[in-house]
């Protein structure tokens, strides 16, 4: 009995070893878990890291630039559906992978310099740690090799983030499958060193979108959406990444001053310093911003030599805190005669060690400079924000007492530059009707006048309003005006509907966050109620009041022209609410405007 006991009990352990023998040469020469993922990486996934590609792509470019590369190539195959991003860094060993990259909300400790990177005169950016999470919403596969200076070895770690994702779905404990096959070897010089990551099996509609076909950045655009899906990237990690400016500076050369221009010289200055050149599929990708950059396609008339003239038809401003302040910030604010194209670089960026957090945003500041908001862009360089920061690193937490105050001080910045708008405005103005008057021209109509005189009869919604919107959302315009002129008011209040509806859904589709107005079951947009709901509750967004007011006016209205057969819709039931169709609608592009389409 006991012969058949230790038998039985050494074939078990036999089987466990085969089997562990198994695992390990199926997944490389051993298995790599790294520390305590779980909590952070539910929580993680559950809230979506990264909500756009070129974001998720930024921390791994974050992570070269803060392993002293100098070069980092990222190249998609034919189909976009695997991507590498190679560097020339210190590299790292298999534990500095294991206890650092690879595991939730943990930093490395300072490496020590050569004397070649000590000349780079870079500051860390990582925070958090979160490495290989960037793409764990956006592929299947993701590998990453790695030598590190002067140690002669390299290791290679792979994981299956289908499986990651599938016991995430279903409720099971990660640590089971947040493991990584790590192979290693020995025989590398010691002057070899890099990092090279491999991402397989990108998502369709990223690949879709990649695929795209448009224009290139060489040709004038309106927004990024009339790009080709490549440009478009390539342009957004020209505006999030730690690179140069495409130009020296956000503004002409011709117009810098060394005293008054100091912190965009110093800015420009830092990025030349710390040399990172990035390329996308070879093409250099630098940062795009030119201002003052006006509309391509709408003709500038008699003042067109006025717009590019410093003081005139463009100025910038500067704004620095003091240097004891508990947050320090530095920046500058370009505000121009007309509306900023494209419409991406409307609003100010963040900067938090030289990268961006999020996109150009308005950053709800008050109604008193609502008349320029189109019109500005800038950029803000911060120290001291992080305890605002969001997990992500795209966003701040809004209510948090230091954005807060930051937001203030970037407040009365540009209440400031308001009156100085105005007052370039009145004089350029001036100055055209001098330059008529000398040449005995006669001053042509009012815009008021004129557009009163052209304006068709039954016009309930201005088309240009809209014109920057996708073609879906376009060709509403035409029907809700065409019904209106018709007489056709129930079909114009429930097209109306329709437009609000699909406004809402664009705007969460730019930040990529469609999955937030879709039922979790069948995948279809919420209904109209619920989606007013969910911007109304929506703290990201921080609509104002009247918006949601506005979107439950027309909701009301298209509703009683859809289901109450009893009611009929008037003429005044429309003209009632057109004004509030307008702001709303106003409101929401603008909204739309300023966020990144998603990738």
């Amino acid at each position: 009995m006991r012969q058949t006991f230790l038998i039985s009990k050494t074939l078990r352990i036999g089987l466990c070893f085969l089997a562990f023998r198994k695992a390990v040469d199926k997944l490389g020469n051993r298995i790599a878990t790294p520390r305590a993922p779980s909590i952070d990486l539910i929580r993680i996934l559950s809230e979506g890291t990264y909500t756009s590609f070129p974001q998720a792509l930024k921390e791994f470019i974050s992570n070269s630039y803060d392993a002293y590369a100098t070069d980092v190539a990222l190249r998609f195959d034919d189909d976009f559906s695997i991507l590498s991003i190679r560097d020339n860094g210190e590299g790292m060993s298999a534990d500095d992978f294991e206890n650092v990259f690879a595991s939730i909300a943990r930093t490395g400790g300072k490496t020590r310099l050569s004397l070649e990177t000590n000349r780079l005169a870079r500051e860390r950016i990582g925070r958090f740690g979160i490495g290989s999470l960037a793409v764990v919403g956006t592929a299947d596969r993701f590998t990453i090799k790695s030598v590190k200076k002067g140690s002669g070895k390299g290791f290679e770690a792979s994981i299956d983030l289908k499986e990651v994702r599938s016991y995430y779905e279903k409720g099971q404990d990660l640590k089971d499958v947040w493991r990584f096959a790590l192979s290693d070897w020995h025989d590398e010089k010691a002057s070899t060193h890099f990092t090279e990551i491999t991402v397989d099996g990108i998502r369709d509609d990223i690949r879709r979108l990649l695929q795209r076909g448009g224009k290139s950045l060489t040709e004038t655009f309106q927004s990024l959406s009339e790009l080709s899906g490549i440009d478009e990237l390539r342009w957004q990690l020209g505006i999030i990444c730690p690179v140069e400016y495409a130009n020296e500076y956000p503004i002409p050369s011709r117009s810098m001053d060394s005293s008054r221009d100091r912190i965009l010289i110093e800015a420009s200055s830092r990025l030349g310093k710390s040399k990172f050149e990035v390329t996308l599929n070879q093409w250099p990708v630098k940062n795009p911003t030119r201002l003052p950059s006006y509309d391509p396609e709408r003709p500038t008339g008699a003042e067109g030599k006025f717009l590019e003239r410093k003081g005139l038809g463009y100025d910038v401003a500067y704004f620095q805190s003091a240097a004891d302040s508990r947050v320090t910030y530095k920046g500058y604010l370009c505000v121009q005669a007309h509306q900023v194209f494209p419409t991406e670089l409307r609003g100010i960026l963040i900067r938090l060690r030289g990268v961006a957090i999020g996109w150009h945003r308005t950053l709800h500041l008050g109604a008193s400079v609502a008349t320029m908001l189109t019109s500005m862009s800038g950029e803000v360089w911060v120290e001291g924000l992080d305890e605002a920061l969001q997990f992500d690193r795209e966003s701040f937490r809004e209510d948090h007492p230091l954005f807060v105050w930051l937001r203030d001080r970037i407040q009365e910045s540009v209440d400031a530059e308001t009156t100085r708008f105005r007052n370039r405005s009145a004089k350029r103005i001036a100055m055209i009707k001098r330059k008529r008057a000398a040449a005995g021209v006669k001053p042509p109509k009012t815009k008021k006048k004129q557009a009163k005189a052209d304006r068709p009869s039954g016009l309930y919604l201005q088309p240009e309003i809209l014109d920057r919107m996708p073609p879906y959302i376009v060709r509403l315009v035409p029907q809700i005006n065409g019904t209106y002129d018709q007489e056709w008011y129930e079909g114009t209040a429930m097209v109306l509907r329709r437009l609000m509806e699909t406004l809402i859904i664009e705007l969460y589709t730019r930040r990529g966050w469609s999955r937030d107005v879709q039922d979790p079951d069948t995948n279809e947009f919420l209904q109209f109620k619920s989606l007013i709901d969910k911007l109304n509750g929506d703290a990201r967004l921080r609509m104002q009041r009247r918006t949601i007011e506005g979107l439950n006016k027309v909701k009301e209205v298209g509703d009683t022209a859809a289901h109450d057969f009893r009611i009929r819709i008037r003429k005044s039931d429309l003209d009632r609410i057109q004004s509030a169709v307008r702001l709303t609608c106003e409101r929401l592009i603008f909204t739309i405007g300023e966020t990144a389409p998603a990738a």
